[in-house]
């Protein structure tokens, strides 16, 4: 083996040409978010820190679930193009389909225990030294925000991913600059112009910043779906799956709300909240912020998968499969 420098291979000026829009396409998460923190630094430095907190808790499940799945396909997806044509499409469906389901369905979750359950998300990994259960309480507002765009944020790294496999990093760079312009526009309105003509505290423009993230990553992802659509064919999750899932979400959010507000009134409310940023509603446990997670977490799961599995959704029942197996009720 001699390494050679040589522009002479098809695929080395394939890769050079390919690298600065998918280097930027792949980028435009953290860029997007870098966007919102030179917004939420002219709201104010909590405003600011917690949204860089807010920023390091929601990017956990794009990447553990989106990034992950969308570079475990993208070879996949990439053999099945170098067949014929209509075989290739017929393939690049299928991958697409199966990595959208997967990402779905554990996004799905923690978008709503984002939504439900992030004052004792943001108290269990962040909750010490000066940052207190008011400071978790305002970092929960951020996180509802961002939860509306999870799945999309996820979703939209596979669809992507399929631009690459078929060679054409252009198309996701255009909706990736999309996503951004629009983004940039919609903070400023709703992150510094709105929030002072309805009135309301000036640091809670930081929780609509990260919803206009969310908003905008659903704008990326539908344009990124419906020029694949275009291209190879209907693509993306079946009509009925995320209503399913977001109703077993909901419901296992509920009762690990209801769990929430038993241990409240049971162990009395957790000092320090105070009726700041609504304080005196939802007020979590008088408990370990890690102690509380893991009392809502626990149910909040078992009835998600136990719903989702009841209403036919296959990858809740491999679930129940592979830990039965585990446990040796399954064979």
């Amino acid at each position: 083996f001699r390494p050679v420098v040589s522009l002479a291979s098809a695929s080395v000026r394939q890769v050079l040409k390919n690298f600065g829009p998918v280097v930027l396409g792949r980028g435009v998460v953290q860029f997007s978010a870098w966007v919102d923190t030179a917004f939420a630094s002219l709201i104010s430095n909590r405003a600011l820190s917690s949204l860089l907190y807010a920023q390091t808790l929601y990017l956990i499940p794009v990447s553990l679930f989106g990034m992950a799945v969308s570079a475990a396909e993208l070879p996949e997806m990439a053999r099945a193009t170098a067949e014929g044509e209509a075989q290739a499409h017929s393939k690049l469906r299928s991958r697409i389909d199966s990595g959208s389901r997967r990402i779905a369905f554990w996004v799905v979750p923690s978008a709503v225990a984002l939504f439900f359950l992030g004052d004792l998300v943001s108290g269990a990994l962040l909750q010490t030294g000066r940052f207190g259960a008011s400071d978790s309480r305002y970092l929960w507002y951020l996180l509802m925000g961002a939860a509306v765009g999870l799945v999309a944020s996820t979703v939209g790294r596979l669809y992507a991913s399929a631009f690459y496999a078929l060679k054409d990093p252009k198309t996701p760079l255009r909706y990736a600059i999309v996503r951004v312009s629009l983004g940039t526009v919609k903070a400023w309105f709703l992150a510094l112009w709105l929030p002072e003509r309805l009135g309301l505290p000036r640091e809670l423009g930081a929780a609509f910043l990260t919803l206009s993230s969310g908003l905008v990553a659903w704008v990326e992802s539908t344009l990124l779906r419906r020029k694949l659509r275009s291209i190879v064919g209907p693509v993306g999750l079946p009509s009925g799956l995320l209503p399913r899932l977001y109703g077993a979400a909901v419901v296992g959010g509920l009762v690990a709300l209801a769990v929430k507000q038993g241990l409240t009134g049971l162990l009395g409310p957790m000092p320090g909240v105070g009726a700041e940023w609504g304080g005196t509603l939802l007020v979590p446990p008088r408990l370990h912020p890690v102690l509380g997670l893991l009392a809502t977490a626990v149910p909040f799961g078992v009835v998600y998968f136990a719903i989702s599995a009841a209403l036919g959704v296959p990858e809740a029942g491999a679930v129940f499969r592979k830990v039965g197996r585990k446990l040796g009720l399954v064979r």
